[in-house]
């Protein structure tokens, strides 16, 4: 119910005028390469829109949407980690800097941006990819690293050696156009 609220605010709050881009089931992965254990999760239930004109971009996830392989691990991410009853989502908010081509192709971007995880806002500046067609945007995608301490996520000392410090996360939307 927030992610639908959340969407129709968004799209509310931009002109009539404007054409956005919308994605509804992005797809946000993260990898912990620890020493002692390697973990996954992935949701496919990730937000994003995006405003050409403004070129302002705005993603959210659900903590809870991530699956992991194992379903202990799912809980101690969710209750003992992210706290994801207390800090139900993260965010990304941000623009694109310089301007993005309209001939189809896959143009390299940096988006400069706020990051909110697990109540924390930190500023970042992300490389991503965002694919043209026909003059409109189809695909965006993004890899970048953050840094559990940044967002005062702690790690209890008996799974310092299974949980990394900084974990990878890739971002992947598909876009339609917001009608």
């Amino acid at each position: 119910m927030r992610t639908i609220l959340f969407l129709i605010i968004l799209i509310a709050a931009n002109t009539l005028y404007a054409q956005n881009y919308l994605a509804q089931q992005g797809k946000i992965k993260f990898h912990s390469d620890a020493p002692i254990e390697d973990i996954d999760a992935e949701s496919n239930a990730a937000t994003c829109l995006y405003d050409p004109a403004t070129k302002k971009v705005t993603a959210k996830v659900e903590i809870k949407t991530f699956v992991f392989p194992k379903p202990l691990m799912q809980e101690h991410f969710n209750e003992n980690y992210l706290e994801s009853d207390k800090y139900p989502a993260a965010t990304i908010e941000g623009v694109l800097l310089g301007d993005v081509p309209k001939k189809d192709g896959v143009y390299k971007v940096m988006l400069k941006a706020t990051l909110d995880l697990h109540g924390v806002k930190q500023p970042r500046t992300i490389p991503a990819q965002i694919t043209m067609k026909g003059g409109q945007p189809v695909k965006a995608f993004a890899t970048f690293d953050v840094k559990l301490v940044d967002h005062n996520i702690k790690i209890p000392t008996a799974v310092v050696m299974k949980i990394a410090e900084i974990i990878k996360v890739d971002a992947a939307f598909i876009f339609n156009k917001v009608k």
